[in-house]
């Protein structure tokens, strides 16, 4: 019974952690700030929304206005 709370528990502090995001993206490892972000897969990392990761050379790109921005790290 105490390991069913402390579960019930600690699913609850997760739900309130993310629900404290607002306007900006839930990502793997937490909250990014840009609305509708793109999610680095393999970093705690993510890139303004219409981007892509580059995660070797840490920025975001977009290829279509060639537009590099560097990106946030959580």
């Amino acid at each position: 019974m105490k390991t069913l709370t402390f579960l019930c528990l600690l699913c609850v502090i997760a739900t309130l952690g993310y629900a404290g995001c607002g306007t900006a993206t839930i990502c793997n490892f937490g909250c990014c700030p840009f609305p509708f972000a793109t999610c680095c897969k393999g970093w705690k990392a993510c890139c303004p929304h219409g981007m892509t990761c580059d995660g070797i050379a840490k920025k975001c790109f977009n290829t279509e206005k060639f537009e590099a921005v560097d990106m946030f790290f959580a």
